[in-house]
């Protein structure tokens, strides 16, 4: 009778009236209320042990998150990094190439000058000529469109190294404000 009475718990107090009004010897109630406190305390213990471990497993997962995070987040500034370096080292043959670009047309302007001061003294070479200039502006401005979008460039990969930089800074004191969170 006591185990049946001490495993169903939802019915425990009514058991127990019923007991109470029914048993002849009444040690026997605290025997059966101190059972049931006892299996009751025990599965409380288990459900808290339960929750106890479910919870150290999240804390587990996001810890390893958190790892998996960073190690991504690392890995995101090494590719900046990289590809900073790549910019800039293309920002530094853009730039060789703006000053070859600008001693081209330095040289170009000096040939349409001497063809200027030629075109007065041959005529008959003054179609020609006249192609010849056009064509050397035409190269100035294919230069200097050229020299514009190397300036454009050189002015993104400074603008990409800043963003890298600040990144890696904000990366770094993420990485130093999150030690000692646990």
């Amino acid at each position: 009778m006591i185990s049946i009475v001490c495993n169903d718990f939802e019915s425990f107090e009514k058991q127990m009236e019923h007991l109470d009004r029914t048993v002849e010897d009444p040690g026997l109630l605290p025997q059966i209320r101190a059972v049931v406190r006892q299996r009751k305390e025990a599965l409380r213990r288990q459900e808290e042990e339960a929750q106890m471990h479910k919870h150290w497993e999240n804390i587990s997962r996001t810890a390893q998150g958190i790892e998996e995070f960073k190690r991504t987040v690392s890995q995101w500034g090494d590719e900046v990094a990289e590809t900073a370096r790549l910019v800039h080292e293309y920002d530094q043959r853009a730039e060789q190439q703006i000053k070859r670009g600008y001693r081209t047309c330095q040289l170009i302007g000096e040939c349409i000058s001497e063809t200027n001061e030629y075109i007065g003294a041959l005529q008959e070479y003054s179609q020609q000529s006249a192609v010849y200039i056009q064509d050397a502006r035409q190269y100035i401005d294919g230069v200097n469109s050229y020299a514009q979008e190397c300036n454009q460039l050189a002015q993104r990969a400074h603008q990409v190294e800043a963003g890298a930089i600040l990144t890696r800074y904000t990366s770094q004191k993420h990485r130093y404000e999150g030690r000692g969170s646990f």
